[in-house]
């Protein structure tokens, strides 16, 4: 059966107002009918959010902080993700720029 994949990007993939509204959000997708993509664009810091919202996913890639907005944007495309959202908008660790280049059909 063909799996919609679903990526999220976001910088508050931590101890953050977002990830403890959405923490468990993530491991809640019909795993029958999507596949669930997470890029972390701040690094690693150990909360319990950030396991628990590792855990929900079927992928959490952990994107270097030197990567530009084309490499970032080919390696989501390359992930073949159909839906993509922006958790950030213009807060804190954003990356709209690589929303500018459509790395996803929606």
């Amino acid at each position: 059966m063909f799996k919609i994949r679903i990526g999220y990007v976001s910088w508050d993939f931590a101890d953050h107002p977002l990830s403890h509204l959405l923490q468990s959000i993530f491991g809640m997708h019909d795993r029958s009918r999507f596949y669930v993509i997470a890029f972390s664009l701040r690094p690693k810091d150990q909360s319990h959010y950030r396991r628990i919202i590792e855990q929900g996913c079927d992928e959490f890639i952990q994107v270097d902080d030197k990567m530009n907005v084309l490499e970032l944007a080919t390696m989501i495309n390359q992930k073949n993700i159909q839906i993509l959202f922006n958790l950030n908008g213009w807060t804190q660790g954003e990356r709209t720029d690589v929303f500018v280049l459509r790395p996803a059909p929606i």
